[in-house]
């Protein structure tokens, strides 16, 4: 029998590996501690890693500030606009349109040294979790920044969170 050569065993080797390699983002509820919890849009293979990349992340906690985070900025984008001495912010839209008190993020730029790149810290309020619910599509938008956050997972996730957040809100 003849073994397959050239392209076509470079094809049937790397077909495999390249459907396993990624997969799709999804959000995912991560609670281990009743007094910290943390929803994050993950990579579906690295939701239980401990070094997972968190393209969007949420925090609640008793003793510190609730912090949202978004990855993967521009730099060059978000240079531009600081150059320019336009203030980095972002806004969250709910299907396409801004909420008046949840949308407009003016947050801190942070330089996540374990993946080399920017990112925008925010504090958030609980109120952009009952949007976050009800909205069909959230969109990220800013100076270095125009990503459609993904659906799957979304409800089961932000509700879980949701859930813990009051619960430590309470407590």
């Amino acid at each position: 029998m003849r073994r397959p050569t050239g392209l076509l065993a470079l094809a049937m080797v790397a077909a495999p590996l390249g459907a396993t390699a990624s997969a799709a983002p999804v959000w995912h509820f991560y609670s281990e501690d009743p007094s910290f919890a943390f929803l994050a849009v993950v990579d579906e293979s690295e939701v239980g890693e401990a070094e997972a990349y968190y393209a969007f992340s949420m925090s609640c906690s008793a003793t510190r500030d609730w912090t949202m985070r978004v990855a993967g900025l521009n730099h060059v984008e978000l240079g531009a606009a600081i150059a320019r001495n336009e203030p980095p912010g972002f806004s969250m839209l709910f299907d396409g349109a801004a909420d008046g008190l949840f949308s407009q993020y003016y947050p801190d730029l942070n330089f996540g040294e374990m993946w080399g790149e920017w990112e925008y810290v925010a504090r958030w309020s609980p109120g952009v979790l009952d949007l976050m619910l009800a909205a069909d599509a959230i969109r990220m938008t800013g100076p270095g920044i125009d990503t459609t956050l993904t659906d799957r997972g979304r409800t089961e996730a932000v509700g879980a969170f949701q859930a813990a957040c009051g619960a430590i809100a309470g407590g």
